[in-house]
């Protein structure tokens, strides 16, 4: 099985700020820009909750675990949570700290439970401990390489998902300069 990475982008200048001119001149226009990129996301999001496991993935994700810096990471709770997916525009200008530059995104769908994270992108990355390398390995032989759940239900709506967010920018585009002049 083939590893799933996230090299998708579409290149236009100008929409974060956009969308943060858009904001100040009409913040109902921003709201159902939002609400529009959640339609034209649904059936990504739809693919990933069929994909993605009602049960806790491993049997050791049904128990409480706090790594200590942060709240609990798992147990894994799929009613509670609506399995967690949730789509996104942002306007907000990237910041960089210490070398990390935050906020690049403009269009997305993020996990909103850290246990999901855990379990769609686990061993991606450097793979520290011994522990750590089993729990990715029993991840791999049952649902696939990192980018398990999300990546795999994007990847088979990309084309349509592209074509309608460039719609969705030009909409802005054209709205912004419009309310603008």
């Amino acid at each position: 099985m083939s590893a799933y990475t996230a090299n998708t982008s579409i290149d236009v200048i100008g929409v974060k700020e956009a969308l943060r001119e858009l904001n100040k001149i009409d913040k109902v226009a921003r709201r159902q820009l939002t609400k529009d990129y959640k339609e034209i996301v649904r059936p990504v999001i739809t693919a990933a909750q069929a994909l993605t496991p009602a049960a806790p993935p491993l049997s050791g994700m049904g128990y409480r675990w706090n790594p200590g810096y942060r709240g609990d990471v798992f147990p894994w709770n799929d009613a509670k949570e609506d399995r967690g997916m949730k789509p996104f525009v942002s306007g907000k200008k990237p910041r960089q700290f210490n070398g990390f530059t935050s906020h690049l995104a403009t269009f997305g769908i993020r996990w909103s439970t850290p246990g999901a994270t855990v379990v769609e992108m686990s061993g991606k990355g450097k793979v520290p401990t011994s522990k750590g390398k089993e729990m990715v390995q029993a991840l791999s032989n049952r649902y696939g390489q990192p980018g398990r759940f999300l990546w795999r239900a994007y990847t088979e709506h990309a084309d349509e998902v592209q074509r309608n967010v460039e719609r969705l920018v030009k909409d802005l585009m054209r709205t912004v300069q419009e309310r603008l002049k």
